[in-house]
C-alpha cells in the first residue's frame, strides 16, 4: 500500500516527432534584479516572432533554443523593464541578463464606492470572451519536471517531454516523447505532464477532485471580489495587482493575486491557492497547494499559458501512524504552439490521455528544458536505486510494521490490517461486534489457464464465530486485449457490516474503535451463495457485472446474554446497540454497471466514475423479499 500511495501522490498521465529537429542552437543566461543582484525566478524567455518561449528556475537560470540568427530574445518579469537582447550569433558564454524595476507613475486612482479591481476583471472576462471563442484546437511541446521531497531532502525528481494536444470538444491528450528520472524511480512511474495542469484562463477548473469556478469564468464577480492593490509597470503599460477574495464561504474557489496587463485586459500572471473548502477526510491531516502560471499572446491574439509552477504539502497521520511530511513541486514549460490546427484522430480513438512513445523519439530534450537547480543536479549525482520513497517517507508508530514492503513484491506485500507473503494473507480488525478478528487468507491465480482461487477463515472471539469462505474466477478466453470475460462463484459464512465505506475503511473504522471511538457500523451474520458473469471493458470504459445470490441473513441483536458492544476498556463512546435486521432468505439478481471504473485512491482526490446497481428480489425466484 505505500508504495501505491506514495507512487499516486507522485503523479500528485505513438509514433509522434517533437518539433525540435537537432537543428537548433540553445542559447543560455542567467537574469538578476540590477539593483540587488538577486536572481529572478520564473522570468518569461520569448524568441521573437516565434510561439517559443522558456522560463527561469530558481536560480534566474534558463536555456532556449534558437533555429537561426539573427534572433531577438525578450526578458519580461512583472515590475521591471523589458530587456531586447539582439543575437547575430549564439554567444561564446552564457548570457547576463540584468533587469531594472520599474518606476510606477501611474495616474492616481479615484477611489468610488465601487473597487476598481471589479472594473478591471469585467472588462478581462469581456475580453476573454472574445478571443475564446475562436480557439478551437492547439498543440503545443511542454516540458515537466516534478520533485518530491521529504523532510530534509530531495527524494525523486522525473523530467519528461511531452507533446500535448488539446481540442474544445474532446478534450487534452498527452504523448511523452522523453523521460529522464532518477534511478529510483522507473520509466513506467514517470507520468510528468501537463494534461491535468489547469488554464487559469478556463471558465471551470478541476483541483484534486473538486469543480472550482475560474476567475475568468463569464459569472466570476457573482462567486469572486476583486480589490486593486497597486499598480505597476511593464515596458511603460500598466499592470494591475489584483486581490482575489472568495465571496461564498462553502463553496470551492481561489484566493491570491492576479497580474493584468492594463493595454489588453489580459491576464499576465497568477498566484492562487484553493480555500479552505478544498479538503480531505482523514487520515490526510494537511493538504497544501499553491499554483503559480504565467501568460502570453506570443503577439497574436490567443492568452495561453506559457507555464506552471505547482508547490505542494501533504500531511498523513492518525492514531498509531505517522508519515514525514510529502512535499512535491512541479515547473512546466509550454512552448511551440500551433493553433487551430488538425490534430491526429488516432489520438481520440484510445480512452488514455496520456501515452508513451516507444521508445523515446527524442535522445536528447536538453534545449527545453528548465535548468537543474544546484540543488537538483546533487541529487541526480547522488540517489541511487537502494533509495526508495518507502524509505524516504517510512512511518513511525505502532501500526508503521503493517505498511512495510520487504523489498521483494513479488513475495510480500502488506496492506491495512493485513500482512501477505507470498500469496498468503493474515487478517485482523476490531469491532464492537467481532471484538477482535484473527484470521488468513489465500489467494492464488494460475495465469496459464486465467483461474484464480481465494479462500479465507478467521475467528471473531467477542462474538465466537468461525468466518471461512471460498472464491472462484476463470476467464473465458475471448483472443481480444480490451475485452475479457470471466465466470465466478462463491461461498461465505461470515460477519458483515451492513454498509461499506470507501474513504471510511474498515481499517481506520477498527483503529480508532479499538482506541475509544465510536464504531461507525452495525453487523450481521450471513451465509451466501454466489455465482455469475462479468465484462470489462464491454463497451469503451464500460464494466458489467451479472451475479445470482442466495442468501440467509441473521440479525445479532444485544441481549442478556449476548451483548454486542464490546468495547476493550470500556472507553468507546456508546451509540445505539447494533441494530437488528430483518431475518430470513434473500434470493436477488445484481446487475452492476462501472462506467470509467479506476483503483482506490485513498481519499487524497475526487473520483470521475459512474457506478449503477440494480437489484431485484422476489417470491419468484424462492426469495423472502420482494424489492428492487
Amino acid at each position: 500500500m505505500l508504495k501505491n500511495l506514495l507512487l499516486f501522490i507522485a503523479v500528485i498521465a505513438a509514433s509522434l516527432s517533437i518539433t525540435n529537429t537537432g537543428n537548433g542552437q540553445t542559447v543560455k543566461g542567467h537574469i538578476f534584479d540590477t539593483e540587488t543582484g538577486n536572481p529572478l525566478p520564473a522570468a518569461t524567455i520569448l524568441y521573437e516572432g516565434t510561439y517559443r518561449g522558456s522560463t527561469a528556475n530558481l536560480e534566474g537560470e534558463f536555456s532556449i533554443e534558437i533555429d537561426e540568427f539573427p534572433a531577438v530574445l525578450v526578458i519580461r518579469y512583472i515590475g521591471y523593464e523589458s530587456q531586447r537582447i539582439e543575437l547575430d550569433q549564439l554567444p561564446e558564454t552564457p548570457l547576463t541578463v540584468e533587469l531594472k524595476p520599474s518606476v510606477t507613475e501611474m495616474e492616481e486612482i479615484v477611489v468610488t464606492d465601487r473597487d476598481p479591481g471589479l472594473s478591471i476583471m469585467e472588462r478581462v472576462i469581456a475580453r476573454k470572451q472574445l478571443w475564446r471563442d475562436e480557439l478551437e484546437s492547439y498543440e503545443v511541446d511542454a516540458y515537466t519536471r516534478q520533485v518530491l521531497r521529504n523532510d530534509t531532502s530531495i527524494v525523486s525528481i522525473t523530467e519528461s517531454g511531452t507533446r500535448s494536444f488539446w481540442d474544445r470538444e474532446m478534450g487534452h491528450r498527452e504523448v511523452q516523447l522523453y523521460s529522464r528520472q532518477t534511478t529510483n524511480i522507473g520509466r513506467d512511474q514517470n507520468f510528468a505532464g501537463v494534461r491535468f495542469l489547469p488554464n487559469f484562463y478556463d471558465d471551470n477548473i478541476t483541483i484534486a477532485g473538486f469543480n472550482v469556478v475560474g476567475i475568468t469564468h463569464p459569472n466570476a464577480l457573482n462567486y469572486y471580489d476583486f480589490s486593486l492593490i497597486e499598480t505597476l509597470q511593464i515596458d511603460g503599460d500598466p499592470v494591475y495587482k489584483i486581490d482575489v477574495i472568495p465571496k461564498r464561504r462553502l463553496q470551492p474557489l481561489f484566493e491570491g493575486t492576479a497580474y493584468v496587463l492594463g493595454t489588453e485586459y489580459a491576464l499576465l500572471e497568477v498566484d492562487l491557492t484553493p480555500n479552505d473548502v478544498v479538503t480531505f477526510p482523514p487520515p490526510i491531516q494537511g493538504f497544501n497547494l499553491s499554483y503559480s502560471q504565467q501568460f502570453d499572446n506570443f503577439g497574436e491574439d490567443f492568452w495561453l499559458p506559457v507555464d506552471m509552477r505547482i508547490d505542494g504539502t501533504i500531511q498523513i497521520s492518525m492514531i498509531g501512524l505517522r508519515f514525514p511530511a510529502i512535499r512535491f513541486s512541479q515547473s512546466s514549460n509550454l512552448s511551440e504552439y500551433r493553433i487551430n490546427v488538425e490534430l491526429p484522430d488516432s489520438l481520440y480513438r484510445q480512452d488514455q490521455q496520456f501515452t508513451r512513445a516507444e521508445p523515446d523519439t527524442a535522445a536528447d530534450f536538453s534545449d527545453r528544458m528548465i535548468p537543474l537547480t544546484i540543488e537538483e543536479s546533487l541529487a541526480y549525482e547522488t540517489i541511487d536505486s537502494t533509495q526508495t520513497m518507502e524509505k524516504a517517507f517510512e512511518p513511525e508508530g505502532f501500526l508503521a510494521r503493517f505498511l512495510q514492503d520487504d523489498g521483494d513484491d513479488s513475495s510480500a506485500t502488506m496492506g491495512p490490517g493485513n500482512q501477505r507473503f507470498a500469496g498468503v494473507e493474515f487478517q485482523g480488525r476490531f469491532n464492537r461486534v467481532d471484538g477482535f478478528h484473527a484470521g488468513v487468507g489465500v489467494d492464488q491465480t494460475v495465469e496459464q489457464i486465467g483461474l484464480n482461487a481465494a479462500l479465507f477463515a478467521g475467528y471473531s472471539f467477542h462474538a465466537e464465530h468461525l468466518n471461512y469462505g471460498i472464491s472462484l474466477r476463470q476467464e473465458i478466453p475471448t483472443g481480444e486485449s480490451d475485452r475479457r470475460f470471466f465466470v465466478k462463484g462463491g461461498y461465505a459464512d461470515e460477519i458483515r457490516s451492513r454498509g461499506t465505506g470507501t474513504i471510511y475503511s474498515p481499517f481506520m473504522n477498527s483503529t480508532q474503535a479499538l482506541f475509544g471511538g465510536e464504531d461507525y457500523f452495525d453487523y450481521f451474520k450471513t451465509d451466501e451463495w454466489k455465482a455469475g458473469i462479468e465484462a470489462r471493458r464491454l463497451l469503451p470504459r464500460t464494466d458489467l457485472s451479472l451475479d445470482f445470490i442466495r442468501r440467509n441473513d441473521q440479525s445479532l441483536q444485544t441481549t442478556q446474554e449476548s451483548i454486542y458492544d464490546y468495547s476493550l476498556f470500556g472507553w468507546h463512546r456508546t451509540r445505539p446497540a447494533n441494530r437488528p435486521i430483518q431475518d430470513g432468505r434473500l434470493n436477488a439478481i445484481n446487475l452492476q454497471i462501472d462506467l470509467n471504473r479506476g483503483g482506490f485512491n485513498y481519499g487524497v482526490t475526487g473520483s470521475r466514475d459512474l457506478q449503477l446497481s440494480i437489484t431485484h428480489s422476489s417470491k419468484e425466484i424462492g426469495s423472502d423479499f420482494d424489492f428492487t
